[in-house]
């Protein structure tokens, strides 16, 4: 959620992704979550009024509203910040139940509301808590499964399992969904993991291409794949690619040039590996 009065940064990665996720399979992965939603459950949209409150998710089911919040790690800012986000809900929906819900990617825990008299409950779902397996049941949760368990090694198990699911079931969503499995798994693996990971799931670099195949990036690396010139001219195209790429995962940044650049030195195949393995631009400087 963004905040013009000191809640999280515009736009973090993670946050689009999940909000991709679950707008595309509202209940399945509600579900998945342990929240419990009915089929009749629908999207209410994102953005509130006065402070200018972005959410994660904000669902009317039947007589209540549901609201969901994704955070990469705990931390007690969140307890404060879901008052506020509970009080723009009410202001818009006053005569309706609200149940809140925050859902942790990563480390850290939340603190008790108990410590907060003024602090309303709230849901919390540690996803290191929950089984893999519960996620791996269809392409909808599956991006969520690198995510759950506490060992390593599971988790890249899940990983695996996570791609190969996508890609033979994912259907139209498969580009969506792979994408959206790739910079969530970054929360829970390192990047040398999630990199040798694509490389045991056979992942080309024209399979990875295949994810961008309908954005400039896409578009832009095949077509320097046909290019033939001098080798200054495929590098400086390659730079281009690359800034789209950085662009389409970590939002508009000035250091997206610079951090381009350095990649471009790499072979294709290396530098994509490397972009889809960072769950931030910084892990690239």
């Amino acid at each position: 959620m963004t905040s013009d009065s000191g809640g999280k940064q515009p736009g973090p990665v993670h946050d689009r992704a999940m909000r991709g996720l679950m707008g595309g399979g509202l209940v399945p992965v509600c579900a998945a979550l342990g929240i419990a939603v009915s089929p009749r459950a629908r999207s209410l949209g994102e953005t509130f009024t006065r402070a200018t409150l972005t959410t994660d998710l904000v669902l009317q089911d039947v007589d209540r509203i549901v609201h969901v919040e994704c955070e990469r790690q705990g931390g007690r800012t969140i307890v404060a910040r879901m008052l506020e986000y509970r009080g723009a809900i009410m202001r818009k929906h006053h005569t309706s139940r609200i149940d809140q819900y925050v859902v942790v990617l990563g480390g850290r825990r939340v603190p008790s509301v108990a410590g907060w008299p003024w602090a309303h409950p709230f849901v919390t779902v540690y996803l290191r808590d929950l089984s893999p397996e519960a996620f791996l049941t269809e392409p909808a949760t599956a991006p969520l499964a690198a995510l759950a368990g506490r060992v390593k090694a599971r988790r890249g198990a899940a990983l695996i399992a996570a791609v190969r699911l996508i890609d033979a079931e994912g259907g139209a969503r498969r580009t969506e969904l792979l994408d959206h499995t790739f910079v969530l798994a970054a929360n829970g693996l390192d990047r040398p993991t999630i990199a040798g990971i694509v490389e045991e799931v056979a992942m080309t670099i024209e399979s990875i291409l295949d994810i961008y195949r309908d954005t400039t990036l896409g578009q832009a690396m095949h077509e320097e794949g046909r290019e033939e010139g001098r080798e200054e001219g495929r590098e400086e195209g390659r730079e281009d690619v690359l800034v789209a790429l950085l662009t389409s995962r970590f939002g508009e940044d000035p250091r997206v040039s610079a951090v381009a650049a350095s990649l471009a030195q790499l072979a294709p195949a290396e530098a994509l590996r490397t972009v889809l393995a960072a769950a931030t631009l910084d892990e690239l400087l």
